[in-house]
């Protein structure tokens, strides 16, 4: 049940794959697993991919993936249909910068009962509880996952 993810954001390398136990989202869900659920546009990929460094800790990134339940490659604007990517950066205790998909493409390679996998990108700006040093745009490249399905 391992899971794995990787991208660079604004040129700082970011990983992770613990699985955490799903206090972090205030939602519920768990990091690295992916969900699938019904949304008005038909099946929707749901998964949170985070870098805590335990499975009761908050990672500093958190990306939200609403994406079609579907393998291949899929690009959007902003809010394009309802998919989109949120990128949090818990800057410290008191501060999230909250950045939205401008544009993404994702590619699903590997969609099963078990597993999804596959590639990232997107360009991303900032929204919400914003202060003056956030950065207002920034890129998410070489994105790579390969998680499991929430059974």
């Amino acid at each position: 049940n391992e899971a794995r993810f990787s991208c660079t954001i604004d040129g700082q390398p970011v990983s992770g794959g613990i699985i955490d136990d799903g206090m972090q989202q205030t939602n519920g869900y768990q990091s690295n697993i992916a969900y699938i659920g019904d949304v008005d546009e038909g099946k929707e990929l749901l998964f949170y991919l985070s870098d805590p460094k335990s499975a009761n800790s908050q990672g500093v990134h958190s990306l939200r993936f609403s994406v079609p339940d579907k393998t291949g490659s899929s690009s959007f604007g902003p809010d394009e249909d309802g998919w989109g990517i949120e990128v949090d950066i818990h800057i410290n205790k008191g501060h999230t910068a909250i950045y939205n998909s401008d544009s993404f493409t994702i590619n699903i390679t590997s969609l099963s009962a078990t597993r999804v996998s596959g590639t990232f990108s997107g360009k991303f700006s900032l929204n919400g509880n914003i202060t003056d040093t956030d950065k207002k745009e920034i890129d998410v490249t070489d994105g790579k996952f390969d998680i499991p399905m929430k059974e």
